[in-house]
């Protein structure tokens, strides 16, 4: 028996379950290589500083973490009563990742310790993204070897995925569930009712328990995965079942947001919605990667405004390589690829329509091309308030990278012979992970810990009270350098347990001037820390609180203690 290399890169006998389950494996064990080799061990396993004692927007997360899992269980499952905050707080809008908090709590509870899974969403982020896409793959019957390995690496290099990181976004690193997603739109039809509903609910589930944004991603491919089984044929046993699965997903996602907080229980209490139109997506952003792509630096012209920045969707010098040959392969062949793409879009234009839908909500009502505003109108207040609620709009773009990706893999598998293709799909990954180079270092390089977190002088210092309180506390400031110190010693206070009058969270309407007016008359009662902001504070409001003995400067706060300097 003699080896053939040839041979093994174009297998085609992937039609028995045993080696679906391979290829699902290897798909497995580099989506989670790749994030090792991108973040490193330590990080995953939640050793590093930089995982321990985040800044920004992780710190807030990993806060609405400790005070959970210090917590006693009660409905609503992600209400958080620990804090000695007077406002409502809930894990579902710490970006906290609730289902993954709750899979942690018992283990935390039982370990008396608190278990920093963050790193370990990242790499079950990259092995699912790998075996959805593969699952993808299958359902289009790509199987060869070199298509799987190279599709698994390449739906971990997604610019849009690793820019959430960069961004210290690991909830929304969840792209996974748009990939999900496309994968039960294919297999819709092929499913019993039970599994239906089964995959479905629990995809959806896990979106809202994830982050609300996916839910809002996926239920609309839900919907259109409904309309494909069966057909389109509506006769009345067809719609009836039809309306029943729609009925039971939905009832199942809507008890699943009143167990955990997402549905009352203090949801009044959020900030009305605002922000549609800002938070949007710019119409060169596909084009343009802000200064993180090694083979095309700068695209600065794809942020129109400071606030597009959210809106970052580069899709990468491969995928640019890939989809101009796929549309030479088209024009040139058109007469010989004529039927199979008719048939294609005949398969899925109702997701294609979607995608074109959600791509234009992700320019909003103010459209951008550059820094210019090119078009805007209005929305009509009924939906205006939908969309407020799903302000950052960009994000609905990102459900493109999968399909495109999907898409040039099936069309150069079927116009090329397969070491032709095998070689045109290994040069779109290569040109990929070149081009994500500079994307790929910052995410591991550009993570520095909080100065404030990580100082064993101010851990020694906070661990023997039992509440602290910040003024002005966060979200009644917008100076960046004091919302990161109320980050960091926020942070300090979950790890320790301690109650406090500063919470961080989405949306929080919290009482500015009452906050203002309780500085005045805060007293300094045994085990309470309070920190005043220097440049907010001056040293001659410290001085009418009866308090220059009381108080010491330590970086940019004065603490103050019942117990003195």
């Amino acid at each position: 028996m003699t080896f053939s290399w040839r041979k093994i890169t174009s297998m085609r006998v992937f039609d028995l379950k045993t080696l679906l389950a391979f290829r699902i494996l290897i798909a497995a064990l580099i989506g989670g290589g790749i994030s090792i080799w991108i973040l490193s061990l330590e990080f995953i396993v939640g050793t590093a500083d930089a995982v321990r004692f985040p800044r920004g927007d992780q710190a807030q997360a990993l806060t609405g973490a400790l005070y959970f899992f210090q917590d006693h269980w009660h409905l609503p499952l992600f209400a958080i009563e620990n804090t000695g905050f007077d406002l409502p707080v809930n894990l579902a809008f710490t970006d906290s990742i609730p289902l993954l908090a709750l899979i942690f709590k018992p283990l935390s509870m039982w370990l008396s310790m608190p278990i920093n899974y963050f790193g370990y969403w990242i790499l079950i982020c990259f092995v699912l993204q790998s075996v959805f896409f593969i699952l993808i793959l299958d359902q289009l019957r790509i199987r060869g070897l070199v298509p799987v390995i190279s599709g698994a690496i390449m739906i971990c290099l997604a610019p849009a995925m690793l820019y959430r990181f960069w961004l210290w976004h690991p909830a929304l690193c969840g792209h996974f569930l748009l990939t999900a997603a496309i994968f039960g739109y294919l297999v819709a039809d092929h499913w019993r009712s039970t599994h239906f509903v089964l995959f479905w609910g629990v995809e959806l589930i896990a979106a809202l328990w994830i982050h609300p944004y996916f839910l809002a991603m996926t239920y609309p491919v839900f919907m259109l995965a409904i309309m494909r089984r069966q057909g389109f044929a509506w006769h009345r046993q067809v719609i009836a079942n039809k309306v029943i699965l729609l009925v039971a997903v939905t009832a199942a996602i809507v008890l699943a947001g009143w167990i955990g907080g997402h549905i009352g229980a203090g949801f009044d209490s959020r900030a009305p919605s605002d922000g549609y139109g800002i938070y949007s997506m710019n119409l060169l952003a596909p084009f343009g990667a802000m200064g993180m792509s090694t083979l095309f630096p700068g695209g600065g012209y794809a942020q129109g405004t400071a606030a597009q920045i959210d809106g970052f969707n580069y899709l990468g010098a491969g995928v640019f390589f890939g989809s101009l040959l796929s549309l030479v392969v088209i024009y040139r062949d058109w007469s010989s690829h004529s039927v199979r793409v008719m048939m294609a879009v005949m398969e899925t234009w109702p997701l294609l329509i979607l995608v074109v839908l959600f791509a234009l909500y992700s320019l909003s009502n103010r459209i951008y091309f550059a820094d210019m505003l090119i078009a805007e109108y209005e929305v009509p207040g009924l939906i205006l308030g939908l969309f407020d609620t799903f302000r950052a709009s960009g994000r609905f773009f990102w459900i493109v990278y999968p399909l495109m990706v999907a898409t040039i893999w099936w069309i150069v598998s079927r116009a090329f012979t397969p070491p032709k293709a095998n070689v045109i799909i290994l040069t779109i990954v290569g040109l990929q992970l070149i081009d994500t180079s500079s994307l790929r270092d910052a995410m591991a390089s550009e993570k520095p810990p909080g100065e404030i977190a990580v100082s064993r002088e101010w851990h020694e210092l906070i661990s023997r009270y039992h509440r602290i309180e910040l003024y002005p506390p966060s979200h009644c400031t917008d100076d960046w350098d004091n919302i990161e110190d109320n980050f960091s010693l926020q942070l300090l206070a979950g790890y320790y347990g301690l109650s406090t009058n500063s919470v961080s969270s989405a949306r929080l309407v919290v009482p500015c001037e009452t906050r203002k007016a309780e500085a005045k008359v805060t007293a300094l009662t045994p085990g309470k820390l309070v920190f005043f902001r220097r440049d907010v504070y001056g040293q001659d409001f410290i001085e009418s609180r009866g308090w220059a003995d009381s108080c010491d400067t330590r970086g940019q706060f004065y603490v103050c203690s019942s117990s003195g300097r």
